[in-house]
């Protein structure tokens, strides 16, 4: 009986979100989504790379030619992440095709446990994306992790996603991706505003302040009050068939406390805990 009720919640959540895409493919609602709460990073108009952590990712695979400072730059304010097509090297990353390309991340020292990230962006036809990682914590299975992780925007086939990754990505290849079965929406190539609102009760996505997805769980896999911190890269996917280098450009970025903050900033960086 509860797996039949799970089932059927399940149901009606995507029937849901499908009609928020479809609303924002097609309609694009002039009401938009002001945020409020206590601002604790806003960059706009970028001038400093040392406020960002321009790293290697030591939890991907030999990460030799995964990020380099080189390609990460400020342009008129811009902060911009470079995917160059290098046919004498490869990237390490397992979800990117598995050669000719130099990618780049960033992240913030931001850690909170609930909140709104906010991050205004033109991003290209390849595999950038937007998200959050936990900090490492030991999960309900008593597991090191990182995880659940959020992606807040991410491009794959040409259209934008959400998504939620709630197994581990190195033990089992099938992990869950809750709201991309029905949460693809239309690409372009403009500048957009993607926010993430995360709560206890689950997560709210949004495009330029329009509701595109609205997750709620009871699962703790999916709700997590461990805190997380923002990351933004550049890549070129595995499913595609790209030649030429792109560039992620990044515009503003605001990260807000919402009313279930209950964490301080000042913790050890997730990354050397």
């Amino acid at each position: 009986m509860l797996k039949h009720f799970i089932m059927f919640k399940d149901l009606i959540y995507n029937i849901y979100n499908f009609g928020l895409r479809v609303r924002y493919d097609l309609f694009k609602p002039k009401t938009r989504k002001s945020f409020d709460g206590e601002i604790i990073f806003h960059r706009d108009g970028f001038t400093d790379l040392s406020e960002f952590d321009v790293r290697d990712n030591e939890f991907l695979n030999s990460s030799d030619n995964w990020s380099s400072k080189d390609m990460v730059r400020i342009e008129d304010n811009v902060l911009k992440l470079d995917c160059i097509y290098d046919p004498a090297t490869h990237t390490s990353w397992q979800g990117t095709r598995e050669a000719s390309w130099i990618a780049a991340m960033v992240q913030t020292d931001v850690l909170i446990n609930y909140g709104t990230w906010s991050v205004t962006a033109r991003a290209p036809d390849s595999f950038p994306a937007i998200w959050l990682m936990r900090e490492k914590h030991i999960n309900s299975e008593g597991v090191l992790a990182i995880i659940p992780e959020v992606d807040i925007m991410e491009v794959i086939n040409d259209k934008f996603q959400h998504a939620i990754h709630a197994k581990p990505i190195k033990t089992e290849r099938s992990y869950i991706h809750r709201l991309t079965k029905d949460n693809y929406f239309r690409y372009d190539n403009d500048i957009h505003e993607f926010t993430v609102d995360l709560t206890p009760k689950g997560y709210k996505f949004y495009v330029d302040g329009i509701l595109t997805a609205h997750f709620i769980s009871d699962d703790e896999t999916f709700t997590s009050d461990v805190r997380s911190y923002l990351k933004i890269n550049s890549a070129e996917h595995n499913v595609t068939d790209h030649r030429a280098s792109t560039t992620h450009e990044i515009h503003k970025i605001v990260i807000r406390k919402n009313k279930y903050t209950t964490t301080d900033l000042d913790n050890p960086k997730p990354w050397i805990k």
